[in-house]
């Protein structure tokens, strides 16, 4: 769903985001919000180059970042990627190294920096078992509302609207913090995943070069084919045929985007014998061939 709109004045609201430096208190948590740049135009996709030379930053603050049409893609320095479509807000923690660029022409999002504190302190997350790095959080329209009415709040400037402005950063904000407190911890998730499951997803991963089958990964588990279709499912929503075909369009996306490797090279390299069988595969899971999916994301 998206969440465009006409920022008519955004170039003097973001002015007035940076310059007020806008603090909101409730109880013992206080706001500080460093800044905030809501789209003044739309961005251009980056290029093959580009996504190819990392540009990895950090901050001293937190920044979410919430689009409002077309896609964006945020890697971490550990190699971690997230996709943000229309609708989709990215939370990123302090002192996190990332970097982020537009995949789709169109794309916009509003920005925001802010630091929270708590008692006049640093808010702890790690108090609160909040320990991600980075969350990405689907807006079901309450947070776009919410932007919107700082737009307007900003655009009428009636008696009080910095307040106004003030307190609905500071509903955005908790939004955005719980979600990530309602998220679980790396540590709350560990206990609850069946080991099979990465055996499983070990296994596919480690033989992408080979045509597997869901025998092939039975035999490896010492179980049934039925035995282990119960396992993905339960897991994944899927059989486990069609688990291997999703890890291997997965990589075969990754390799058209992010290497220059030919179309004829990344068919072997995913076990496919010839460029017609791999290029087929691709189509019924991307609606597109490979050689056009990397050429609708190269050709800016």
């Amino acid at each position: 769903m998206g969440r465009d709109t006409v920022w008519d004045n955004a170039q003097l609201l973001n002015q007035f985001m940076t310059n007020e430096r806008i603090s909101f208190r409730a109880n013992d948590l206080m706001l500080e919000m460093l800044w905030a740049a809501f789209p003044v135009e739309y961005e251009k996709a980056a290029s093959h180059g580009d996504r190819q030379k990392p540009k990895f930053h950090s901050h001293s603050f937190c920044e979410t970042h919430y689009c409002t049409s077309g896609t964006y893609i945020y890697r971490l320095a550990d190699g971690r990627e997230f996709v943000m479509n229309a609708g989709d807000t990215i939370f990123i923690r302090e002192n996190v190294e990332h970097e982020q660029y537009a995949i789709t022409e169109g794309a916009r999002k509003i920005s925001m920096a802010y630091r929270l504190t708590e008692n006049q302190t640093v808010y702890n997350r790690a108090d609160k078992n909040c320990l991600l790095d980075a969350i990405v959080i689907h807006d079901t329209g309450s947070l776009f509302a919410l932007f919107e009415q700082i737009n307007e709040e900003f655009k009428a400037q009636q008696l009080g609207f910095r307040d106004m402005i003030g307190s609905l950063l500071f509903q955005i904000t908790m939004e955005y913090e719980r979600h990530i407190s309602a998220a679980p911890s790396a540590d709350a998730v560990i206990p609850r995943i069946d080991k099979r499951v990465e055996e499983i997803k070990a296994f596919i991963n480690d033989n992408l070069s080979t045509d597997i089958t869901t025998m092939d990964v039975a035999d490896v588990l010492h179980l049934s084919k039925r035995q282990i279709n119960r396992i993905v499912l339960k897991e994944f929503g899927t059989s486990c045929n069609s688990l291997i075909k999703q890890v291997k369009h997965k990589k075969a996306q990754e390799l058209l985007l992010y290497s220059d490797k030919s179309i004829q090279d990344i068919a072997s390299e995913l076990g496919y014998s010839n460029v017609y069988s791999f290029s087929k595969f691709f189509k019924s899971q991307e609606g597109m061939p490979p050689a056009l999916f990397r050429r609708s994301h190269y050709s800016y």
